[in-house]
């Protein structure tokens, strides 16, 4: 019997009795506290007939948040003119594949480009000025730094002879031939001995120069050192065993050292001269000065026109899809007024909205399972979130966070502006203790279950975690698995 029949029943019998109550009040009294005790034990075992009784095991645990959102490509512009003009050429039409760069739009530029022509012709011209003024001053100083260097090897490699270590040689002195080459004066010291076969003489250069010891060759000359010098050896080698001997760089016991020394004075005052006296007629006629700030203005002008053309040709931002073309060649088209569309077809992304009261749990990463109003429900597409807005976006009235999924696959039947329904999953745990929120009760901020031990019930307070999106609470501690939860009618 239900409860809703008890009732009738009770007021089917209260109305009967009506008549009686003023008759026979103590009958009636009695016929009443029958019927409403029946009523009460039906009650009571109706109640006990709802209770359930529930096992607790381990199982998954999953969150999951329930949002609309749109299909809307990654990237996706409408491109229009700073400038109004007439349209000299259409490079594309709609549903063209373009890449980046590539040339959708131009308008007449005819007179811009003589310009540009014009300033780049300057450019070139005033760079050759520029190479002129400055030229004359560099050729200055190549002609005198050359003339002071071939002053300087005469004067560091004429005349120079080897001076023996002692006096008691009976050999003639090694011949010192070639051009010094070095930028450091000072003394070469050289010494001959047999090499460890006892078969050659061997060089060993120190001092100014040291060097690994070298094979005296007795065809040609031998190197004294890196710098350009060579010895050769008037008598036979083997008479120079043993001996040690000195060059000096410069020879300043040559007679003709005195003479080299004027020379090579005379010519680093006169390449100082030289260049002052360039230096001083370029400072007057101020040619650099003025070749560097025409060349400048040259150089912006050309940079102004070129930024200016660029206006006049309009190009792909990025790889996508010709969605939208409103002129023709020989349309006026006014200026801030779009006239071409490219959209990114191969990556699509689904905006979304999610409630504030769900943005603690969503995360970049979070998959998520879709399905489009033009396919059904029956189709679902994988996709995962790509981003998460930081900043709020009001929508009627309430906070909202702008989120981006991304499409696991791209399918060909996926398109923009596609209705999409998402269901994405925040959260995904296997072995979790659960029981449903029903089965919660509180009393002063702690939280209870009742658990069946054998015939008896035991409250049991518990510690508690997230909620399913099943409706069913993780239990952190206090169950174990196995345990019996009564859960209330």
């Amino acid at each position: 019997m239900t409860i809703d029949t008890l009732i009738a029943l009770v007021a089917r019998t209260l109305k009967r009795s009506v008549a009686l109550i003023k008759t026979h009040v103590i009958i009636s009294v009695i016929l009443c506290s029958v019927v409403i005790g029946g009523v009460a034990y039906q009650l009571f075992i109706s109640n006990k007939e709802a209770e359930v009784i529930r096992t607790v095991h381990p199982k998954s645990f999953v969150q999951e948040i329930s949002v609309s959102g749109r299909v809307e490509a990654q990237n996706d512009v409408e491109m229009s003119f700073e400038n109004s003009g007439r349209v000299a050429n259409v490079f594309v039409k709609v549903g063209d594949t373009v890449e980046e760069g590539d040339k959708l739009v131009a308008l007449s530029s005819g007179t811009l480009r003589a310009q540009l022509l014009a300033a780049q012709a300057e450019v070139i011209s005033r760079e050759n000025e520029r190479a002129n003024s400055v030229v004359n001053l560099d050729e200055v100083r190549n002609q005198e730094n050359t003339k002071v260097q071939s002053a300087y090897t005469a004067l560091l490699s004429t005349n120079l002879t080897a001076t023996p270590q002692t006096d008691t040689y009976g050999v003639t002195a090694p011949v010192i031939t070639g051009l010094y080459a070095g930028a450091q004066e000072g003394t070469y010291k050289f010494r001959l001995r047999t090499t460890g076969t006892g078969s050659n003489l061997e060089l060993l250069v120190f001092d100014l120069e040291t060097t690994e010891p070298l094979v005296v060759s007795e065809t040609k000359p031998t190197a004294l050192g890196t710098k350009g010098l060579f010895l050769t050896f008037p008598d036979d080698l083997t008479s120079y065993q043993d001996t040690t001997w000195f060059v000096d760089i410069p020879n300043i016991k040559s007679s003709s050292y005195a003479d080299l020394r004027a020379t090579y004075d005379e010519a680093l005052r006169a390449r100082a001269v030289a260049i002052e006296t360039a230096q001083a007629t370029l400072a007057r006629r101020a040619q650099v000065g003025i070749a560097d700030a025409a060349l400048t203005s040259a150089q912006a002008e050309v940079e102004r026109l070129t930024a200016e053309l660029a206006k006049y040709t309009m190009s792909a931002p990025f790889t996508g899809t010709v969605t939208f073309m409103d002129v023709e060649e020989g349309d006026t088209v006014p200026a801030n007024t779009p006239v071409v569309s490219v959209m990114t077809v191969d990556k699509l992304l689904i905006e979304s909205f999610v409630p504030e009261i769900h943005i603690s749990s969503l995360a970049v990463g979070n998959t998520a399972k879709i399905t489009l109003d033009a396919y059904g429900e029956n189709q679902i597409f994988s996709a995962r979130v790509v981003a998460i807005d930081p900043a709020e976006t009001l929508r009627d009235g309430v906070s909202t966070y702008r989120a981006h999924l991304s499409f696991d696959t791209l399918d060909p039947r996926i398109r923009p502006g596609m209705t999409a329904n998402i269901v994405i999953t925040t959260d995904r745990r296997e072995g979790v203790l659960s029981v449903p929120v029903g089965a919660i009760t509180r009393e002063q901020g702690q939280a209870f279950v009742t658990v069946l031990e054998g015939k008896k019930r035991e409250k049991r307070a518990v510690i508690l975690g997230a909620v399913s999106s099943l409706g069913e609470i993780e239990i952190i501690s206090g169950l174990m698995a196995g345990d019996m939860v009564v859960l209330a009618p």
